[in-house]
């Protein structure tokens, strides 16, 4: 139950549905909240659902599919956000909890040609899967045997990207960094991509998919941002004397070229960094 309204797996296992009722005809809607993305639900094996804070109002589902995957549905009802995303991650999420408003995942992972399982906790200040933080890095990081013979990303102080390394498959599972640092996270990789929806407009005489658009120029509404690209361009960081980097807020655009009928926008970021996006605008011409 979420927001006055009970969501359910259709029985297909092809999408999720909201049972609420409709004042404007006076019965029972059942709609499918999976119209815009039907390949995201794949025989769901579990769901579980973690209610809006006072930090964050939104509503998350958590489905867990068949095929390893996790979707997920942000729901803010009187905002009008109903939006999908897709997790993936180096193995397959098996099931997912929330417990006191916090999100587990057991995880089955390959680790040194064994398959292993793990309980992994969800945390916004990480920026690796199964990341291990050390907040005195020195030169020389131990401790990795939940990682041994993985390739690992390693982000230092200051949002230093350093080279990937991959940790040996014996005791005391050691890894020697190029320098000293103060403080690095050690962990696997993922990528985030977000595509937006096909531009459609109405040129004075109707719409016509068949008119070809180019997008001339992206603005994005960042807030603490690094390593964002847009399209595969990259948008420009500020690197600081020390080598460091400090996350942007505010305004960043890009210009464009190529002309489609139906252009799309891809933001990917492709190290482990902050970023979190707060608006998109286009210049469409047509």
């Amino acid at each position: 139950a979420i927001g006055g309204a009970w969501m359910f797996v259709q029985r297909t296992g092809k999408a999720l549905r909201e049972f609420i009722y409709n004042q404007d005809v006076e019965a029972y809607n059942a709609a499918s909240l999976t119209l815009l993305s039907p390949e995201i639900i794949n025989d769901p094996i579990d769901m579980q659902v973690q209610n809006g804070t006072t930090a964050d109002d939104a509503t998350y589902v958590y489905i867990t599919n068949s095929d390893g995957t996790l979707a997920v549905f942000n729901s803010a009802r009187s905002e009008n956000v109903a939006a999908w995303s897709r997790w993936t991650t180096q193995g397959n999420f098996k099931s997912a909890a929330v417990v006191l408003n916090t999100l587990y995942v057991l995880v089955e992972r390959v680790i040194d040609g064994v398959t292993k399982y793990y309980i992994e906790k969800a945390d916004p200040s990480f920026y690796t899967d199964s990341g291990k933080y050390y907040p005195s890095g020195g030169t020389s990081l131990t401790g990795l045997n939940h990682l041994d013979g993985m390739a690992v990303r390693l982000v230092a102080d200051g949002y230093r990207v350093l080279a990937d390394q991959t940790v040996p498959s014996a005791t005391p599972w050691t890894l020697t960094l190029p320098f000293s640092v103060a403080s690095v996270e050690v962990g696997l990789d993922f990528d985030v991509t977000v595509t937006t929806m096909p531009v459609v407009q109405d040129q004075g005489a109707g719409f016509d998919l068949r008119d070809k658009k180019r997008v001339s120029r992206v603005t994005l509404e960042l807030y603490e941002a690094l390593g964002v690209l847009v399209n595969g361009y990259p948008l420009p960081d500020t690197r600081n004397a020390d080598g460091s980097y400090t996350p942007f807020t505010g305004r960043k655009s890009i210009t464009l070229t190529g002309w489609d009928a139906r252009p799309q926008i891809t933001i990917t970021q492709t190290n482990p960094l902050p970023a979190t996006i707060t608006g998109i605008n286009m210049e469409v011409n047509g």
